[in-house]
């Protein structure tokens, strides 16, 4: 996790000083992680779905 948010570091580094707080990092890391959010949502329903149907 910690090579995951130093690589998304270095890549959206801006004209920031050293130390400073990078606003677009924290939304960077937002949208990178909630990116499958959909598509385990819908798996989740078909199970539930196949659940109700045959359980």
């Amino acid at each position: 996790m910690e090579v995951w948010v130093k690589d998304i570091y270095i890549t959206n580094r801006g004209k920031e000083l050293l130390g400073n707080y990078n606003h677009i990092l924290l939304s960077e890391m937002f949208h990178v992680q909630s990116s499958r959010w959909y598509e385990i949502a819908e798996s989740r329903g078909d199970d539930t779905t196949a659940m109700g149907k045959y359980g």
